[in-house]
């Protein structure tokens, strides 16, 4: 969490007011050296850490308002999400900017400067300039420069690049109608800014490290170059400041020797042969003087044009470098979006043949549970009915049975009635009693 206020940056998670540097790297591209990071693990922490941070802001006074109106606040969110199958987790980062009161831009920026300072209210100046900037030029080889103060380089990405960016712009019911047009100008340049953000996995960030090394390298390559040229011009021009002191100083004491010449001609009126070669081969001396000074000022002239096409090459090499990297930058995210594009739509298709599974699932398990209940019910009765026919077979073999043992005692009962005797009697009693006992027992069964 960060405060930047009159092109000084403090940090606000630290008790400390020490100023804060800006860094650039490959890996984080532009960040603030030393700054405090502190890991949040709920929502009160983030709460209790935010009023930290709105409790260490400037509070100060100056001569046109509070400094508050005149500071800028931004809190960086770094997001780690782990992915199964990367060896690396995806980082994301959600950044939270307020800015200055947008009702400077109502005046005249020219009279602000003088007004309040070169510094007061450079990052808001600086801020406009880069959304008219950006939202003129809304192509990927654009070339924007983000250097003009320390709030437009910590928000390189934010505006511009890799983010998806949203403004929320807050206005009075009663304000001025020139602070409304520039706040609405405003509003509408910045819904023209085009960002470019992609996904930020292992191999995404891998690239955007590449490119940023290499356009430092770049950076760094041609400030030294420049650097060097500056320094062999510098030499060439005192050395020819030198040779120009040393011709001068020539030509003085030659200009001395012709006046010393004049006035001894002036003195020896009678050789005015001698006089006149005197004076020829003076005037020779001059005009080769003169005719050295003009070489020296060809020769000088010949360099600068030489320095001048050596720069003019130098910064066509740089440009093509440049836009090459763009567009191989723009080759690899296009082949990154495509790639992106084609997984998503056959990862749509996986769902939708998932959804249309579990739906035909969720029929047969219904039917099937239909059938299982089905099939009990007729187990069931199936049962039933096989119980009742046995009891009816029982029975029918009962009657069947009862129907033959009285029918055998009756013919056996007509064959003796003639001619019974005690034991015969008493056999037929046992006989009629083991019969009725073996009809209970069939019947049992």
């Amino acid at each position: 969490m960060y405060e930047v206020y009159n092109e000084v940056i403090r940090d606000l998670l630290t008790p400390s007011n020490d100023p804060m540097i800006l860094k650039h790297s490959a890996t984080r591209g532009v960040h603030v050296q030393g700054g405090n990071e502190v890991t949040v693990t709920d929502s009160a922490d983030g709460i209790a850490l935010f009023h930290q941070g709105l409790a260490r802001k400037i509070k100060s006074m100056t001569d046109f308002g509070p400094a508050q109106n005149f500071a800028s606040t931004i809190i960086h969110f770094n997001l780690i999400l782990p992915v199964d199958d990367k060896p690396f987790p995806n980082k994301s980062t959600f950044t939270i900017v307020e800015l200055p009161g947008l009702e400077k831009l109502g005046d005249d920026l020219t009279t602000i400067r003088y007004r309040e300072g070169p510094k007061l209210t450079k990052s808001l100046i600086s801020f406009n300039v880069l959304i008219n900037t950006i939202a003129t030029q809304p192509y990927a080889d654009r070339l924007i420069n983000y250097g003009e103060s320390k709030l437009t380089q910590l928000l390189e990405d934010e505006v511009g690049g890799n983010c998806r960016t949203q403004a929320l712009v807050c206005m009075k019911t009663d304000s001025d109608p020139n602070l409304i047009s520039a706040v609405v100008k405003m509003c509408r340049e910045l819904e023209q800014v085009k960002n470019f953000p992609v996904l930020n996995d292992c191999i995404t960030q891998d690239l955007i490290t590449q490119y940023r090394a290499r356009i430092y390298n770049l950076e760094q390559f041609s400030a030294m170059s420049t650097e060097n040229s500056s320094l062999d011009l510098r030499d060439q021009l005192r050395r020819f400041q030198v040779e120009n002191l040393q011709l001068i100083e020539k030509n003085e004491r030659l200009q001395a020797k012709m006046d010393s010449m004049q006035g001894k001609f002036g003195h020896l009126a009678t050789s005015k042969t001698d006089m006149s070669q005197q004076l020829l081969s003076a005037e020779e001396e001059k005009l080769r003087v003169s005719k050295a000074l003009i070489d020296m000022q060809i020769e000088n002239n010949k360099l600068r044009e030489e320095n001048e096409a050596s720069k003019f090459e130098l910064t066509n090499k740089v440009l093509m470098l440049e836009n090459d990297l763009m567009e191989t930058e723009l080759g690899e995210r296009h082949s990154h979006s495509k790639a992106s594009r084609m997984t998503k739509a056959k990862f749509d298709e996986l769902q939708v043949d998932r959804k249309r599974l579990a739906d035909e699932y969720i029929g047969i398990k219904a039917n099937y549970q239909e059938l299982s209940k089905e099939h009990e019910r007729q187990v069931l009765r199936n049962e039933k009915l096989s119980i009742e026919l046995i009891n009816l077979v029982n029975a029918q073999t009962t009657r069947q049975n009862n129907d033959r043992n009285s029918e055998r005692l009756r013919v056996m009962v007509s064959r003796q009635s003639n001619r019974r005797r005690p034991e015969e009697i008493l056999a037929g009693e046992k006989e009629r009693l083991n019969m009725e006992q073996k009809v209970i027992v069939f019947k049992g069964v």
